[in-house]
């Protein structure tokens, strides 16, 4: 494993620990539901009276094993950090909390949604732009979008606003409520993370193998690449510039594409605040 690989993982793993302190600290004891395995194990405390950690646990592992199922052992791999590290990472603070009493952390609901986002978003934004995954409701998310050709945005709506009507309807409209600003602030922070806000990005790689890059960039992402030829100002060589735009999930996959082909390759990133065509549906 070389060094960047190393620095990934570690980013990853502190990304999963800010998300499940998010969680834990600030979700829980005040039942803000913002959607994935959290906000249905929270959901399901309440109705049935089972631990949240089980929860979290028995809901992360069966996803993993469907995603294993579906999509087979390379899948498996990428997702079962995330899958099983987030709810490691659930125990520890629960150890922690019982011994030092930590819960509640504030009295003041506001202060906990905004805490909740900050860790929350940050915490995904992270692992986001280090190629990393969280698992859980991302996996069904992933099956719905590919298998009956919902757009991917859709589902997540579907998904995570399902599970936040349902909590409003166990724990009243006012949580509701704190809940969707909840969402919409983790949203923020972790595609400012990630992209600095932005929806979807366009990138620019100069290289020597431009073929080879492209290639890869479609078989890691499906993202088409276009091919405009340039002359260097200083060289006055002959050179090929790819322009791949992509959502901002990509970002990395797109990245690590490059470096793996060539690590001398020139690359810069603009925002792209609309996109209209096929593959870009809307907010993703």
């Amino acid at each position: 494993m070389n060094r960047h690989h190393l620095l990934d993982i570690t980013l990853i793993t502190i990304g999963i620990f800010l998300m499940a302190a998010g969680f834990y600290y600030f979700m829980v004891p005040y039942n803000l539901i913002t959607g994935g395995v959290g906000g249905v194990s929270i959901v399901i405390q309440e109705l049935f009276q089972i631990n949240v950690l089980i929860l979290v646990y028995a809901l992360n592992v069966s996803f993993l094993l469907l995603g294993f199922l579906v999509y087979g052992t390379t899948f498996f791999m990428k997702t079962i950090l995330g899958s099983l590290l987030y709810p490691v990472a659930l125990t520890i603070y629960a150890a922690l909390e019982l011994e030092l009493a930590l819960i509640p952390l504030t009295d003041d609901l506001l202060l906990a949604v905004i805490f909740s986002a900050v860790l929350m978003g940050g915490g995904f934004g992270l692992v986001i732009r280090h190629g990393g995954t969280t698992g859980g409701a991302d996996i069904p998310i992933k099956i719905i979008y590919d298998f009956f050709k919902i757009p991917f945005s859709t589902a997540v709506y579907i998904i995570d606003g399902s599970i936040v009507v349902l909590g409003t309807l166990v724990f009243g409209l006012e949580i509701g409520m704190y809940s969707v600003v909840a969402v919409f602030l983790i949203g923020f922070i972790s595609d400012y993370v990630v992209t600095g806000g932005t929806k979807t990005i366009s990138i620019n790689i100069i290289t020597d193998h431009a073929d080879a890059v492209k290639d890869l960039i479609y078989s890691r992402t499906e993202r088409g690449v276009s091919m405009i030829p340039i002359t260097g100002g200083y060289s006055k060589s002959n050179k090929t510039m790819l322009l791949c735009v992509a959502f901002k999930k990509e970002y990395y996959q797109v990245i690590q594409a490059v470096h793996e082909i060539d690590k001398t390759a020139f690359v810069f990133v603009n925002t792209s605040s609309e996109v209209l065509g096929e593959g870009f549906d809307g907010p993703h």
